[in-house]
Protein backbone atom coordinates (compact mmCIF):
# COMPACT_ATOMS: atom_id res chain seq x y z
CA UNK A 1 0.00 0.00 0.00
CA UNK A 2 2.71 2.36 0.74
CA UNK A 3 4.38 1.65 -2.38
CA UNK A 4 1.42 2.13 -4.25
CA UNK A 5 1.04 6.11 -3.03
CA UNK A 6 4.63 6.28 -3.49
CA UNK A 7 4.14 5.55 -7.03
CA UNK A 8 0.75 7.67 -7.49
CA UNK A 9 2.54 10.79 -5.86
CA UNK A 10 5.75 10.14 -8.30
CA UNK A 11 3.28 10.02 -10.79
CA UNK A 12 1.53 12.82 -9.79
CA UNK A 13 4.63 15.17 -9.59
CA UNK A 14 5.87 13.61 -13.13
CA UNK A 15 2.54 15.05 -14.91
CA UNK A 16 1.88 18.08 -12.92
CA UNK A 17 5.67 18.83 -13.70
CA UNK A 18 5.02 17.98 -17.51
CA UNK A 19 2.49 20.87 -17.32
CA UNK A 20 4.67 23.38 -15.97
CA UNK A 21 7.48 22.89 -18.30
CA UNK A 22 4.80 23.22 -21.10
CA UNK A 23 3.34 26.55 -19.46
CA UNK A 24 7.16 28.09 -19.03
CA UNK A 25 7.48 26.98 -22.57
CA UNK A 26 4.41 27.79 -24.37
CA UNK A 27 3.81 31.31 -21.95
CA UNK A 28 0.42 31.35 -20.21
CA UNK A 29 -0.92 31.47 -23.86
CA UNK A 30 -2.19 27.91 -24.25
CA UNK A 31 -4.25 28.83 -26.71
CA UNK A 32 -2.32 26.25 -29.21
CA UNK A 33 -2.76 23.79 -26.48
CA UNK A 34 -4.21 20.05 -27.77
CA UNK A 35 -6.40 20.16 -24.13
CA UNK A 36 -8.90 22.52 -24.51
CA UNK A 37 -10.08 24.87 -21.20
CA UNK A 38 -13.31 23.83 -21.03
CA UNK A 39 -13.59 24.92 -17.19
CA UNK A 40 -13.04 28.50 -18.06
CA UNK A 41 -10.33 29.35 -15.82
CA UNK A 42 -7.86 30.80 -17.97
CA UNK A 43 -3.94 30.14 -17.46
CA UNK A 44 -3.88 27.03 -18.18
CA UNK A 45 -5.69 26.42 -15.04
CA UNK A 46 -8.57 24.31 -16.49
CA UNK A 47 -6.16 22.15 -18.73
CA UNK A 48 -4.44 21.06 -15.05
CA UNK A 49 -7.48 20.19 -13.63
CA UNK A 50 -8.63 18.30 -16.83
CA UNK A 51 -5.13 16.11 -16.90
CA UNK A 52 -5.79 15.43 -13.02
CA UNK A 53 -9.45 13.85 -14.37
CA UNK A 54 -7.77 11.99 -16.99
CA UNK A 55 -4.82 10.65 -15.11
CA UNK A 56 -7.25 9.85 -11.83
CA UNK A 57 -4.64 12.24 -10.09
CA UNK A 58 -6.99 13.66 -7.59
CA UNK A 59 -9.21 10.50 -6.40
CA UNK A 60 -8.31 8.43 -3.31
CA UNK A 61 -8.11 5.21 -4.98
Amino acid sequence: MAVERLWQSWRRRFLIGLVYKDWAIRGSNFGSSCIEDTAGFGNGIGQLLNICKTFHLLSDS
